[in-house]
């Protein structure tokens, strides 16, 4: 008797799961590359021999997907015109309004660019300060470090 497999070999299933999931949880982009490899599995898998039929699941998972990008979309805009209105009144500068316009944009890059806004916005919502406490308190760090030692912290991370 013959054993049922499919081009991508006996573990795909499971690297497609695994690609699936952790593409969604990589944001939008991600989800979209997630989809297009449940799509890729369900036209190149023996579905009569496997008895594999992910076609609801894909349905769900592009219905997930338009979600997701619309909400990122939304919220991105509400970014914005929240930034826009603390410009307005005063409690940010124009400095630090141009800096979270280019984040916002550059959080839409996939990847190094999701990384990016994340660290980003964490930094500034939740350190004492925000991005500017942040920067203050590195720069006084190295200070400290080259008053006690005499050396940089760079002769470190060569």
């Amino acid at each position: 008797m013959r054993e049922a497999t499919n081009e991508g070999g006996p573990l795909a299933h499971a690297s497609y799961a695994l690609g699936a999931t952790s593409g969604i949880l990589a944001g939008k982009n991600g989800a979209g590359v997630a989809v297009s490899e449940l799509n890729t599995l369900q036209r190149t898998s023996n579905i009569n021999n496997l008895g594999l039929d992910y076609s609801s699941k894909i349905n769900t998972a592009n219905n997930v997907v338009k979600g997701l990008k619309l909400t990122g979309y939304a919220a991105s805009g509400l970014s914005l015109y929240l930034s826009y209105n603390q410009l307005q009144s005063g409690e940010i500068d124009q400095y630090k309004f141009a800096l979270d316009a280019f984040m916002t944009g550059y959080s839409h890059i996939p990847i190094i660019g999701q990384v990016g806004g994340l660290l980003y916005y964490s930094i500034d919502n939740f350190y004492p300060g925000g991005i500017y406490g942040f920067g203050k308190d590195y720069s006084n760090q190295q200070m400290n470090f080259f008053n006690s030692t005499g050396a940089s912290m760079t002769t470190f991370m060569r």
